[in-house]
């Protein structure tokens, strides 16, 4: 059902997804009133016809894309996976890369983790980015080749077809507690598995604290004996 104030296929969505910044999946489907375009500080640009059935059919499908990585994962756009269930969501995945986070119920690091990732995901996801998938799985000896539950949590990234294209173990691998959204999909991108605007690792605004001991001061007795 259309909010009163908007115009036909409008939403209260619309507005949460362009401030979320999610590019071309925020567009709104019919030209606005100037009133709502002044009362957010733009101004509208010219759309045409065939531009505008454009933006409406990427808003839909992103939208759809949405609605149906939320009831495959049960909520979450990071879809949870047992051991068994490895094989089939990694190892035959052939479409499409695969980034899966292993972690420790309840543990905050993980917590941390899977928060990011499924900012990340759902970013990803209105963006019309399919070419990755992101899923889940609890830490459990024996469950992944060379992984023990100590590793957790990580970040594992496969090619098409299983074969390993890197791994992020503990959130050191990140920025420590700073990992942000912005940091994962960074450090995502330096292996080619998506693509962003980020032009700068975010880690570099982080601020310092460069530790240093302090010299200890030398005598005049003892300088002396030099």
């Amino acid at each position: 059902m259309c909010d009163p104030e908007y115009g036909p296929g409008q939403t209260v969505l619309d507005d949460i997804l362009i401030e979320k910044g999610f590019g071309d999946a925020a567009v709104l489907v019919e030209p606005a009133s100037p009133a709502l375009f002044e009362a957010r500080g733009v101004s509208p640009a010219p759309v045409d016809d065939e531009d505008l059935e454009s933006m409406r059919a990427r808003r839909l499908q992103a939208m759809q894309r949405a609605r149906d990585a939320l009831e495959q994962g049960g909520g979450c756009f990071v879809k949870s996976i047992t051991p068994e269930e490895f094989t089939s969501q990694v190892t035959l995945c052939l479409d499409r890369f695969t980034v899966m986070a292993m972690v420790i119920a309840g543990d905050p690091d993980s917590d941390l983790l899977l928060e990011c990732l499924e900012r990340l995901a759902e970013k990803l996801l209105l963006q019309g980015v399919d070419s990755v998938k992101f899923i889940k799985l609890v830490a459990v000896e024996g469950a992944v080749r060379n992984f023990s539950r100590t590793d957790a949590p990580s970040l594992m990234v496969y090619h098409p077809g299983g074969k390993v294209a890197g791994q992020f173990r503990h959130l050191k691998a990140f920025a420590g507690k700073k990992t942000t959204p912005e940091v994962v999909e960074w450090k995502l991108s330096k292996l080619g598995i998506i693509q962003t605007e980020l032009e700068a690792d975010p880690t570099e605004s982080f601020s310092v604290v460069h530790l240093y001991k302090k010299p200890e001061r030398v005598s005049r007795d003892e300088d002396e004996d030099w």
